[in-house]
């Protein structure tokens, strides 16, 4: 007969995730895109809108990099939220030295 004994680890305790911080103005957002460009660590992207794609409308872009999620608020926004001179969204979503992790369920 052959025993195997299996010894398993305590198991994790699960965390409650902070509130989401919703970010509405370009001043907000652009030091929260600063941070993440600093931090250079992998951030997960999603996007949320009516009919997305080439003429679809953009609503919200949620970001988060494991500890915090940011919702961003583009209705009230709209384009300075990805303006150089705004929110600085392009910078994140375009820069090289950031992971960008998405998913789309389709």
């Amino acid at each position: 007969m052959l025993f195997v004994l299996v010894i398993a680890a305590e198991p994790k305790k699960a965390t409650v995730a902070a509130e989401p911080v919703v970010l509405d103005t370009a001043e907000a957002t652009a030091k929260v895109v600063r941070q993440l460009l600093q931090a250079k660590a992998p951030v997960a992207v999603d996007f949320e809108g009516v009919d997305l794609c080439r003429n679809g409308e953009l609503a919200l872009v949620l970001l988060s990099d494991g500890t915090t999620t940011w919702l961003v608020d583009i209705t009230t926004m709209g384009q300075a939220a990805f303006e150089d001179n705004g929110g600085r969204l392009r910078l994140l979503l375009e820069s090289k030295d950031v992971l960008k992790v998405g998913y789309d369920g389709r």
